[in-house]
């Protein structure tokens, strides 16, 4: 993956064009200026390719939604940090990849870039004051909130 310039650069590309790895390795990149995009990437298919394995493309979207919780928070580990929420190193993806805890505008890139390497139809979703993650099938839409352990969301939490 190549990044673009600088973070200016990239904001200035309409919405629909922004790429979502590349504004979190950019922001990375600004506190780790020797981060290699090409190491965070395996990382990212690394952590999908049991999902790939397990064919969780296939499956419909309330189970790719847990299939992904099973695999990121469970046995993976991943968590929100609610210990200490400010600590810098939760914004920065390669950190949070490396330590497995993060704040919501940071796992739920994690989340969307491992689903969408194992082929699940997934994106980010700014919501009021928190950051979750959607999973599309050609029936349903699932909102996951990566910060609370990938947990699914009904239509009374998101209201």
């Amino acid at each position: 993956m190549l990044l673009v310039l600088d973070f200016h650069a990239y904001a200035e590309q309409p919405d629909d064009e922004l790429d979502l790895l590349e504004g979190a390795l950019l922001i990375a990149k600004d506190a780790y200026p020797g981060l290699d995009p090409a190491l965070v990437e395996a990382d990212l298919l690394r952590l999908a390719d049991p999902l790939l394995q397990a064919r969780v493309a296939e499956m419909r979207a309330p189970i790719q939604a847990r299939a992904l919780q099973e695999h990121l928070f469970i046995r993976g580990g991943f968590r929100g940090n609610r210990d200490d929420y400010y600590d810098p190193k939760n914004s920065f993806l390669n950190e949070v990849i490396a330590r497995k805890v993060g704040i919501p505008i940071s796992l739920s890139p994690v989340y969307v870039e491992v689903a969408r390497r194992a082929g699940v139809a997934a994106s980010p979703v700014g919501f009021p004051g928190h950051f979750l993650a959607r999973i599309d099938d050609h029936d349903r839409r699932v909102v996951v909130d990566p910060f609370h352990g990938g947990e699914v969301l009904d239509e009374v939490a998101l209201a």
